[in-house]
């Protein structure tokens, strides 16, 4: 078992090695140029990613899956409740989420090291109407580091039409377990582990969010490095 494990290990540590173009840079990248990242369309496309909800954690009483269809692309639905557990403890309840594993073989961390020459993540989705949240983590070894995360939301029409959501990283808002900070860093795509999609809107119901691929997409006319002011909060 360990002599796989390990043999596992070099090569995702040597995976630069059979991929060469993972060495290019973000000029080398031709404009429109786009690199899929995940696919729905067969089992083990699932084997990357994991659900969640408060009540996971008996924090709650949501519930939710992923799961295949017919078509080839992937749905996340299920039930988000407001009603808080009654324990003396919990305040507030109602989230779910879907997210890909960020663990690679002897429990390293992976990183979207392809990610670094592109500009704008992708993701091809049809929902109910309801806003979703994309979360892209990038913790680092540091445990202070752990609930580093840059999001965006994740605004659907509703209805049967496929929508193509072209998002800047620049425009990710950097987060620490859930909250905006007021320092706001860059975000740096290679750096990122794992992506996830939290629903936590406040809203009791049913929900359901049909997801065909996620990918990076490249725009030479984007030059934007981060959308939002960076400060320090004085102290008084």
């Amino acid at each position: 078992m360990f002599s796989k494990k390990l043999s596992t290990h070099f090569r995702q540590k040597f995976y630069l090695v059979d991929h060469p173009n993972l060495l290019r840079t973000q000029s080398d990248t031709a404009h429109t140029e786009t690199f899929i990242q995940y696919e729905f369309r067969n089992d083990e496309d699932f084997e990357y990613w994991q659900t969640g909800s408060d009540s996971d954690w008996s924090e709650g009483y949501s519930k939710c899956d992923f799961y295949k269809t017919d078509r080839g692309t992937a749905i996340f639905e299920g039930y988000l409740s407001q009603k808080v557990v009654k324990d003396g403890r919990t305040e507030c309840a109602g989230w779910c989420s879907i997210k890909t594993i960020d663990m690679m073989s002897l429990n390293l961390k992976k990183r979207y090291e392809e990610w670094g020459y592109y500009s704008h993540l992708l993701i091809k989705c049809r929902g109910d109407g309801r806003s979703y949240k994309i979360m892209l983590h990038s913790p680092e070894s540091w445990d202070i580091t752990w609930g580093d995360t840059h999001s965006y939301p994740l605004h659907t029409h509703g209805g049967p039409y496929w929508q193509f959501e072209m998002i800047p990283f620049s425009r990710f808002f950097y987060t620490y377990g859930g909250r905006i900070m007021d320092r706001q860093l860059k975000f740096y795509q290679n750096c990122a582990s794992s992506i996830g999609i939290t629903l936590m809107d406040n809203l009791e119901g049913p929900f359901r969010l049909e997801i065909d691929f996620i990918g990076v997409t490249n725009d030479k006319t984007h030059t934007e490095e981060l959308a939002y002011e960076t400060f320090n909060t004085p102290f008084t």
